[in-house]
């Protein structure tokens, strides 16, 4: 069974607050989201790239070295025989992994980035109906609201009047014959 709704003019006030605040709330709350998505790109788009490129560079340095340092271990003769180089082989084979791995790196963040802004992309579009319900429904039901309080309000200071009442009571019977 459907039971009559207990709305009171305060309980509408406290709605019509809370529309208020939950519009303020929300609307800060995108723009966090927004903030901390392009934050984001801009780490991914910048500062992962630069990062890894200079790990390369670093890498082709250590790969140098290490070479050269082979190269010379080779070249040298201790009492008339040349030393094995085992240590400056692997160095050089570990400079050479650690190249190899800051190269798949910076593949790994251009696949990663055009996830990401394919991601903000859709966000953005997913976010455009709450963003326009947030600039225009939000304060228009706080006016509606605001109305409706001001009509409420007229209506309880007005209060019960004998004339009011009797004219009422006259037009409603007669609607009725």
């Amino acid at each position: 069974m459907n039971s009559p709704a207990n709305v009171t003019i305060e309980s509408l006030r406290d709605f019509k607050a809370a529309l208020q605040v939950f519009g303020e709330d929300t609307t800060s709350g995108l723009a966090s989201v927004r903030q901390e998505v392009n934050r984001t790109l801009g780490w991914l788009e910048q500062e992962c790239p630069a990062y890894w490129r200079q790990q390369i560079r670093n890498c082709y340095d250590e790969v140098s070295e290490a070479r050269t340092r082979l190269t010379s271990c080779q070249m040298r003769t201790v009492g008339g025989r040349r030393p094995d180089c085992i240590e400056e082989e692997q160095a050089l084979r570990k400079a050479k992994h650690r190249l190899q791995y800051a190269e798949e790196k910076i593949q790994v963040v251009r696949r990663w980035v055009g996830k990401a802004q394919s991601a903000s992309d859709e966000f953005t579009g997913r976010v455009g109906q709450l963003d326009r319900a947030l600039a225009h429904d939000v304060p228009h039901m706080a006016a509606l609201l605001e109305k409706m309080l001001a009509a409420l309000d007229a209506y309880v200071s007005a209060g019960p009047s004998g004339e009011s009442s009797s004219a009422g009571s006259t037009s409603a019977s007669s609607d009725d014959e």
